[in-house]
C-alpha cells in the first residue's frame, strides 16, 4: 500500500508519553501498549494530522541526512502500515 499524499492522523483517544529513549503509546479502548524507539517517536511526532506522507518523508530526509532517501521511504511506509494495522493511525 502506498500512501504518498495521504495525511495520517493519530487515532482519537490514544495516550502517549515520551520516555528517555522513545515513546509509549497506550490504547485504553483496546487495552494495548506500543513502545516506539527514537526514530519511531520522531515519526509519531510528525503524524499530527497536518502533514502528508510526502511531507513527513521530506522532514525525515532533512533530519537523517546520512540515511538514503529510498531507505527512509521504505521504512516510513512499513512503519505507517504497522501503525495502521495496530489501529493507532487513521487516514484522511
Amino acid at each position: 500500500m502506498t500512501y504518498a499524499e495521504e495525511v495520517p492522523h493519530r487515532l482519537a483517544g490514544l495516550i502517549w508519553r515520551e520516555v528517555d529513549d522513545g515513546t509509549v503509546i497506550v490504547s485504553p479502548t483496546a487495552g494495548k501498549i506500543r513502545v516506539l524507539n527514537q526514530i519511531g517517536s520522531t515519526i509519531w511526532e510528525l503524524v499530527d494530522g497536518t502533514r502528508s506522507v510526502t511531507a513527513i518523508e521530506a522532514q525525515l530526509v532533512a533530519t537523517f541526512k546520512d540515511v538514503p532517501r529510498d531507505r527512509i521511504s521504505q521504512d516510513l511506509q512499513a512503519f505507517l502500515t504497522d501503525l495502521t494495522e495496530r489501529g493507532l493511525v487513521t487516514w484522511a
